[in-house]
């Protein structure tokens, strides 16, 4: 697969979430030549948070102007098709791209994996979802999806496998998934958790590498 393309106009952001997954960053890195990547890496011993991760790397990808912003998972490698709807003009200011991760593909209330968002329309994912689980259900009910558009065309390699979404939560240890995500859910509170209003970062330092941006993040639990 070949990911050159002309660049004539705003090139988005794509902001990674990541640990512990060197084998499966490589790989997408490969197809996001030309891109500016920013990769924010969970360095404490705390679960998972994928949210925060992301809301850190939307707000950095603003501070250097970026109009776009890209929020990728690591293991969702696109095809040419979908690389040049990257790229391309939005039809949208927000375009579910994740629509095409084939594990999902039937499933009308996913809404994670892969998301554009155009400046001013993103809503910030929660904070305080720690573990696997529950943040893109909490992003789809802050979005508005009446801005949003759904990727119809292209495909992405799942890195991990897995041919139903039930057959990656049988494979998590329970202190790897969301344990109350039902209960974070329900009382989901935009105005006062969202990337504008980031309370659980205890340090946090930016560093290039190999013609990327990559955060290092510590979060506190308590806040």
């Amino acid at each position: 697969m070949s990911s050159q393309m002309p660049r004539s106009h705003d090139v988005p952001a794509v902001v990674i979430p990541f640990r512990d997954r060197h084998h499966h960053l490589p790989c997408l890195l490969s197809r996001l030549r030309g891109f500016c990547v920013i990769v924010v890496e969970q360095t404490d011993d705390l679960p998972f948070n994928r949210g925060a991760l992301l809301n850190a790397g939307y707000v950095k990808a603003r501070e250097l102007g970026h109009q776009r912003v890209i929020l990728h998972d690591c293991d969702l490698i696109p095809d040419d098709t979908l690389l040049r709807m990257y790229d391309e003009p939005w039809p949208r200011p927000v375009v579910h791209f994740g629509a095409r991760f084939r594990r999902y593909n039937n499933s009308r209330t996913y809404f994670g994996g892969v998301h554009g968002f155009t400046a001013g329309h993103f809503p910030g994912y929660p904070n305080h979802f720690w573990g696997w689980g529950g943040e893109d259900d909490a992003l789809r009910k802050r979005t508005a999806l009446r801005n949003c558009t759904y990727a119809r065309c292209g495909e992405y390699l799942d890195l991990e496998g897995y041919g139903r979404p039930g057959d990656k939560l049988r494979t998590l240890l329970p202190e790897h998934r969301c344990q109350n995500k039902r209960e974070l859910l329900a009382s989901d509170n935009q105005q006062a958790d969202n990337h504008r209003s980031h309370t659980l970062v205890q340090s946090m330092r930016w560093e290039h590498s190999d013609g990327m941006l990559w955060g290092f993040i510590r979060h506190r639990r308590g806040a």
